[in-house]
């Protein structure tokens, strides 16, 4: 958890001591003893106004890392360059979806369109092959329809994993806060991707010893066994890049320790987007079942059900997704984007200076 979460922020008080540019600042109550920050200061060579107020936020809070000071005391000092205006106290609210970022209509059309084709598209699709086969299918008419109809499933499902995986790799890197220990979020982020995972596969595994939804060769009765297979398949994945993501990170610290989750960005997002895809083809399994071993009418309604859960589960992720740290510049947000394809041109400068 950052260090900053939970700071109140501070009441102004009465300036004792001049402090240069900071006299102000330390007047909050709470900073600490004035006379001791000002010497801190002034030890630093901080106690020039110019030269602060020139200072980049996140070379500033460096700064004054360096000069001992608490954290409180840090945060108060900090707010002169980047973000004192943009502090919240006692007019903080809850806010409407609609009221505070303003792209509601895009996020609800977005999952409108998306939710269905992960959810009503591969389902109906299954039960209408299974209502256009003969009453005696040949091995070779099942074999061919159930195996391309999921393997067209589980080619299109997996070439959205990429652009899914940066979108939530890209999100974290972006939105931290200056005090954040990059390497302890990422791997308490990749521990929860793991133990999710390997419960939501349990549950398929489950799912999967349950009785058939219809005759053991149906078209439909293969589907379910596809579909729980696909999702095993994301959730077991999901597991072991945890466990190597973590391995790799657990020896780096500092800036090697952030280059390298950038630098593997897609592999600490996939996590996710596999938890994500295991439930949706879980949910889908359930819903083929429902169809084929109670009827057409329980079947869609539990589609239904699925797809809007679904909806709101995209509009709830891009709702989150869409705010923004007020604490970080959106100079340094840019920067953050483009670290990963920065380090990549660093290392292969490098390889090839070491070759010459």
């Amino acid at each position: 958890m950052s260090e900053l979460e939970g700071t109140a922020v501070p009441e102004l008080g009465e300036p004792k001591i001049d402090i240069g540019p900071w006299t102000e600042y330390v007047a909050f109550k709470g900073a600490g003893d004035a006379a001791s920050i000002k010497e801190k200061l002034i030890a630093a060579g901080m106690d020039d106004a110019n030269t602060c107020d020139s200072l980049e936020a996140p070379v500033l809070w460096d700064a004054l890392k360096e000069t001992g000071l608490p954290l409180r005391a840090r945060t108060i000092l900090a707010a002169n360059t980047f973000f004192l205006k943009q502090l919240v106290g006692d007019d903080l609210q809850m806010v409407a979806h609609n009221g505070a970022v303003g792209n509601g209509p895009l996020f609800w059309g977005r999952a409108l369109v998306l939710a269905p084709l992960f959810t009503v598209l591969p389902v109906l699709l299954i039960a209408l092959v299974d209502s256009t086969v003969p009453d005696q299918p040949t091995n070779s008419t099942t074999f061919l329809r159930t195996f391309l109809c999921g393997l067209a499933l589980f080619v299109v499902v997996s070439f959205f994993s990429p652009t899914l995986s940066m979108f939530f790799a890209n999100d974290v890197i972006q939105e931290r806060s200056f005090e954040t220990d990059f390497k302890s979020c990422m791997i308490d982020q990749m521990q929860n991707a793991g133990v999710v995972a390997a419960l939501i596969g349990s549950m398929v595994a489950g799912l999967l010893t349950a009785d058939p939804p219809s005759e053991t060769d149906s078209i439909i009765n293969q589907g379910f066994i596809v579909l729980n297979v696909a999702s095993i398949f994301f959730s077991v994945n999901a597991v072991l890049l945890s466990v190597i993501t973590m391995m790799y990170l657990q020896p780096l610290d500092g800036a090697a320790a952030e280059k390298f989750i950038c630098f593997a960005g897609l592999y600490f997002g996939e996590p996710i987007t596999g938890i994500f895809y295991s439930v949706v083809l879980f949910l889908d399994a359930v819903c083929i079942w429902v169809w084929g071993a109670v009827g057409p009418g329980a079947g869609a309604f539990t589609l239904t059900i699925v797809c809007s859960l679904l909806i709101r589960l995209m509009v709830t992720t891009q709702w989150l997704s869409g705010w923004r740290n007020w604490e970080i510049p959106q100079k340094e947000r840019d920067r953050r984007y483009n670290v990963a394809t920065l380090s990549e041109h660093e290392d292969a400068g490098a390889k090839k200076s070491d070759r010459t």
